[in-house]
């Protein structure tokens, strides 16, 4: 799902408002001067860190699902999975959460809250890691946010 939402996503039309995928702050923030301004918003650059942190959480638990079963995009709309992709959309979900979760527990003898705390911060680092990376290419100043395909440069 990454692949598929980065580049087609993302890489296909870049801050283009209403098909770039990045540029959705679900409500939580606003990316673009072409979104409705909310309340909340007024304080995004307080909690935008604290937010940026569960970035690599929420692909892993719920992104990859809301955009594999529920599409809101309309190059996913189309897409019919073949069984092959829900096997290795589930398979690999358990293998990821097995190999950094379960195993520790089992074959490492570590505390299930040590193990969940070591997860819990290695996804704290990477989210913060990778949207700051992301941000600054994205956000700065001279940053053009065309509002359909007719103002894209």
């Amino acid at each position: 799902m990454w692949r598929i939402l980065h580049h087609r996503g993302h890489h296909s039309c870049v801050n283009l408002h209403g098909e770039d995928n990045a540029l959705s702050g679900r409500g939580i923030f606003r990316f673009t001067p072409h979104e409705p301004r909310a309340p909340q918003h007024r304080f995004q650059h307080i909690y935008a860190l604290a937010v940026y942190a569960l970035f690599s959480l929420d692909y892993v638990f719920f992104r990859d699902f809301q955009c594999f079963f529920f599409p809101t995009y309309d190059y996913l709309k189309p897409v019919k999975h073949p069984l092959r992709e829900y096997i290795v959309l589930f398979a690999g979900k358990a293998f990821y959460l097995t190999y950094m979760l379960v195993l520790p527990v089992l074959v490492l003898r570590r505390s299930p809250l040590l193990v969940a705390g070591a997860f819990l911060l290695v996804h704290v680092i990477v989210g913060l890691s990778a949207t700051l990376v992301f941000q600054t290419t994205h956000t700065v100043d001279s940053t053009y946010f065309p509002a359909g395909r007719d103002d894209f440069r």
